[in-house]
């Protein structure tokens, strides 16, 4: 895909909207990685499904780069608003994820079985879907690391649901779940799982308003991580266990069963607003009593945040991620 450089017609706070008339055509190359490289324009360029279209899907065996890419208003009527992959390579990169609606699984995202998965330094923000807000991960492969996660909404999993990946220094702030089928279900396969899905949990009042786990095989941990501020189905839930303490994670309820090196009934102080704080996401701002601030030993957390500053500074930089 080539990406003009800087267009007089896009001025508006320098961001350049690309509004799609349909869905990109399927990316089935096999042989390398497709790549879509914003990087460095002058204008921030962003692509919209129009709250009609998907935006990309990944066929089997192929792969996609996205890079300081803005992706929003992506609609599927089964998973995946805005990036179905179906068993091929996704790697995303300071990319911002926003409005973005599926009906099934993965508001943004949806990972298919086989699918391996990896987000870097990116912001999901007002995504929405029936499992996983933002993002779905069913039998692939995931990494979430440096991300930021609010004001996501699923019936299972407001921020991430999953059977298994990893998730690590990264920020869940007023997402919600709140058990209740919040779309149409279209897909009989899908209607019969979720229909599963549902029965056992029917007489549990938490469903991950923040992180979901889901599948009995398989491990979805998270690492240096912070919870806060789920307006429904408290921080963390899953269908047999919910997701594993890692380390270094704090969690303003008990939902997650932090302990050891984590906090859990624990406020890390993050600021209510969402803001650009430096770099090209936007990212919650951390207060400056916040207990986050030099929590995780030297070591195990990374050397930059999310807005690529550097973490061992002084004084401590207050970016949640």
């Amino acid at each position: 895909f080539a990406i003009p450089d800087s267009d007089p017609n896009c001025t508006y706070f320098n961001r350049c909207a690309i509004a799609l008339n349909g869905p990109l055509p399927l990316i089935n190359d096999t042989t390398g990685m497709t790549t879509v490289d914003a990087t460095g324009l002058l204008d921030q360029i962003s692509v919209s499904g129009e709250a009609t279209h998907q935006v990309f899907s990944v066929a089997s065996g192929a792969g996609l780069t996205l890079l300081q890419l803005d992706v929003g208003f992506g609609y599927a009527s089964g998973s995946g608003g805005a990036i179905y992959n179906d068993g091929g390579e996704v790697v995303v990169d300071a990319c911002t994820f926003q409005s973005n609606v599926a009906v099934l699984y993965g508001g943004a995202i949806y990972n298919q079985q086989f699918g391996d998965l990896t987000v870097h330094n990116s912001t999901f923000l007002g995504n929405s879907a029936q499992f996983g807000g933002a993002i779905d991960n069913d039998l692939g492969t995931m990494e979430v690391f440096n991300s930021t996660f609010s004001q996501n909404l699923a019936s299972y999993g407001g921020g991430v649901s999953g059977s298994s990946g990893h998730i690590l220094n990264s920020t869940f702030f007023g997402n919600a779940a709140d058990g209740v089928v919040l779309l149409n279900e279209v897909d009989e396969a899908a209607k019969a799982r979720a229909a599963n899905g549902r029965a056992a949990l029917s007489a549990v009042s938490d469903f991950g308003g923040a992180v979901y786990h889901y599948y009995e095989a398989g491990t979805l941990d998270v690492q240096n991580s912070l919870f806060a501020n789920s307006t429904a189905g408290n921080n963390c839930d899953g269908q047999v266990i919910g997701p594993v303490d890692a380390g270094f994670n704090i969690s303003d309820d008990a939902s997650c069963g932090f302990s050891g090196t984590s906090l859990d009934s624990t406020d890390p102080q993050l600021d209510a607003a969402i803001a650009f704080n430096g770099g090209p996401t936007l990212t919650h701002f951390l207060d400056d009593t916040s207990p986050a601030i030099d929590f995780v030993t030297a070591g195990i957390a990374p050397v930059v945040d999310q807005r690529g500053c550097l973490l061992y500074t002084s004084p401590s930089p207050r970016d949640a991620t």
